[in-house]
């Protein structure tokens, strides 16, 4: 989680809350967030949030090809096409 300072103190208190209940993750300044991961966009950034054990992670591409080859073992076909225009419906579910 990456917030800005409106929303740091929020952030404290949530960490506090996940260090009681047993969480393992560490809270960094924009600076520590720019050394420890330099191909993030830090600007703006007042203090992120890392899990440090028991994460996991995910490589979408592979997830994707699995589910397309998957897909294409039931038989499902690929049509490419070039999209034109989008319609927007505002749809209300409230009651």
């Amino acid at each position: 989680m990456i917030t800005d300072k409106g929303e740091a103190e929020q952030m404290l208190k949530s960490h506090d809350i996940q260090q009681q209940c047993g969480a393992v993750n560490k809270l960094l300044t924009q600076d520590m967030l720019k050394e420890k991961y330099p191909w993030i966009n830090a600007e703006g950034v007042e203090l992120a949030s890392v899990g440090t054990q028991g994460e996991g992670w995910l490589d979408p591409a592979a997830l994707l090809s699995a589910l397309k080859g998957k897909a294409k073992w039931y038989d499902v076909k690929y049509v490419g096409g070039k999209v034109v225009g989008f319609e927007h419906v505002k749809v209300s579910y409230a009651k």
